[in-house]
């Protein structure tokens, strides 16, 4: 039974072997072999222990002979990297190894692999793709990653007429598909510059729901609780509101909401955003805090600019940092002025870190922004307003997460909180100011990729709360529980390159096809404890790309939900509709 197991063993071996061989040979008119099989064993390689793997790079930095692994494809391909058409894969698989484990020496050896044969684009294709979706500061380093696609199509056009390979049109169609998920959030390109590289692009939003509180608030039953503790206090009614008078704060907003975007990516700059925003929402302000209350419509005027450089430090952390500067004109805040205007001068500053932990990647993002409101109002002075959002998030990726294309899935858990202060000066001699204290704290886990990768799941509790100084009588807390379940119908993970491919044709395809379960519950732990709720929905997420020029992505979602406020017995059918071109 041995013998017969050993000599099976044997001729599976010669067998590979062969095998091998036929898919090791050398490409046309002497090029080298075909790379995808070095990208591939690298995949397989992947599952080895991290410290085996480790020890192997190791070994091989120091020109040492390196422990064997258990994967013989890596031999086989070591075994051919002292020929000249073997050495860039034996350069790719030891980047791709490098990949794997989280070493910031990976873009050396992708360049010695294209060092080794410049007529091979598919040496461009996956150092792109590394700078694309696994470097960067929770996004692409993106000059790096705009060259190497470059580079790779440049080499194809070279090699299409001359010398082409069988792989060529497998690494022209992955290529394409990187360049539309590298573009994705751009939009429309609108201007090119040498070499039919994007430089100017036009993205546009449009979003419409009928919901709780506005687009872009999620503390919705803090915001109830709080006006209706501002409307029972002293300062307007004076007494406990009744059950009706609370019924009667929950209502249905309109927004309808369209943002427009013009960006500017030029090689190594900074990339420049000027946009404009324009929202006008039914119900969206109580005009007097006096029940029986009456609502106010909010329209919202917007326009700013924007400045974005992500780089590296050292070669061994990424980093971007942004600013931004808008001025906004809005009506329909002001109480007891639904017409008043106030002037919105905003200042945003954004840093985000991050940095690989072995396999696994640690993040870190910091969001400051100034508000200087001016009023027109005779009654209203200026206040201003301060915000900073600072969160955290620790990703474990495993072997399998490095074979993806479009996202890093894997376990994260995260955190963060969202601090809130607004000054409202009080009129010389009347006191002290009254200071608005907003607070959200966070933590999640999210399980990405379960179940063949169909499947995420996240579970996010949420502290919320909101301080009045010096009038503590309005001061309120909730605890909402988040969990939202996610399925993909269509997984663009199975797909890494454009379906359908043909050389110089643009097509149109659906990138992927999600359903979506939230649910949320809020329970009160401070204050009024009247607009408890719990909220459950459905949602459709759904992008398709067309593969001209650089790429177009659209972007369209749906969702209804169904939100129960318990304690009071109203019932509200809430549904948000979006669609956007670069998001």
């Amino acid at each position: 039974m041995i013998l017969r197991a050993l000599s099976r063993a044997g001729v599976c071996g010669v067998l590979f072997v062969l095998a091998a061989g036929r898919v090791l040979g050398k490409g046309p008119d002497g090029r080298g072999d075909d790379p995808y099989v070095a990208y591939h064993c690298a995949l397989d390689a992947a599952h080895e222990p991290t410290r085996a793997l480790r020890a192997f790079i190791a070994a091989v930095k120091a020109d040492a002979p390196p422990p064997p692994l258990k994967h013989s494809c890596v031999a086989l391909i070591a075994g051919r990297s002292k020929t000249k058409s073997g050495s860039g894969n034996w350069f790719l698989l030891l980047a791709e190894l490098m990949k794997s484990v989280g070493d910031y020496n990976a873009p050396q050896w992708y360049e010695r692999a294209i060092a080794a044969d410049e007529r091979e684009a598919a040496f461009h294709y996956p150092y792109a793709e590394y700078l694309r979706n696994f470097r960067g500061p929770q996004e692409p380093l993106f000059p790096k990653a705009e060259k190497e696609y470059g580079l790779a199509e440049s080499v194809l056009a070279a090699v299409h007429e001359k010398t082409p390979a069988p792989w060529d049109l497998e690494t022209e169609s992955r290529v394409a598909r990187g360049l539309v998920a590298l573009h994705q959030s751009d939009g429309l390109p609108l201007a090119f510059r040498g070499g039919g590289v994007p430089l100017v692009f036009l993205s546009s939003n449009f979003r419409f729901a009928r919901a709780d509180d506005d687009l872009d608030q999620t503390a919705d039953v803090r915001d109830y609780t709080s006006a209706a503790e501002f409307a029972q206090s002293a300062q307007r009614h004076g007494a406990p509101l009744t059950r009706a008078q609370l019924v009667s704060i929950i209502r249905l907003e309109t927004p309808v909401d369209t943002f427009d975007r013009l960006r500017v990516r030029y090689e190594a700059s900074p990339v420049l955003d000027i946009f404009y925003d324009h929202r006008h929402t039914d119900e969206a302000a109580i005009t007097s805090y006096y029940p029986p209350f009456s609502f106010n419509p909010l329209q919202l005027n917007s326009w700013g600019v924007a400045l974005e450089k992500p780089f590296t430090i050292a070669d061994a952390m990424d980093v971007s940092v942004a600013g931004s500067y808008e001025q906004t004109w809005r009506k329909g805040l002001i109480e007891f002025h639904p017409f008043g205007l106030e002037r919105i001068r905003q200042f945003q500053g954004v840093f985000k870190l991050s940095r690989f932990a072995g396999r696994d990647k640690f993040n870190v993002s910091t969001v400051y922004v100034h508000q200087a409101i001016d009023p027109d109002e005779v009654n209203s002075p200026n206040r201003e307003r301060q915000l900073i959002a600072p969160t955290v998030s620790y990703q474990f990726f495993r072997p399998s997460t490095f074979g993806e294309h479009f996202e890093t899935r894997g376990v994260e858990l995260f955190g963060g909180a969202l601090l809130d202060r607004e000054t409202y000066p009080a009129p010389p001699g009347a006191g002290p100011s009254t200071i608005v204290h907003r607070h959200d704290y966070f933590a999640g886990v999210a399980a990405r990729g379960l179940k063949q990768g169909r499947w995420d799941v996240t579970v996010q509790p949420t502290f919320f709360s909101s301080a009045v100084r010096p009038d503590h009588t309005q001061n309120n807390a909730q605890y909402r529980t988040n969990v939202v379940v996610l399925y993909r119908i269509v997984d663009e993970e199975r797909q890494p390159s454009v379906p359908g491919y043909r050389h110089g044709k643009s097509s149109a395809h659906l990138a992927f096809l999600h359903v979506v379960t939230p649910f949320s519950q809020d329970v009160p732990r401070e204050g009024l404890g009247a607009f408890r709720n719990y909220k459950a929905g459905v949602e459709m997420d759904s992008m398709w790309y067309t593969t001209a020029g650089s790429g177009i992505s659209f972007l369209g979602s749906a969702r209804y939900d169904f939100q129960r406020f318990y304690a009071l017995n109203k019932d509200l059918n809430l549904f948000t509709l979006g669609v956007s071109v670069g998001f």
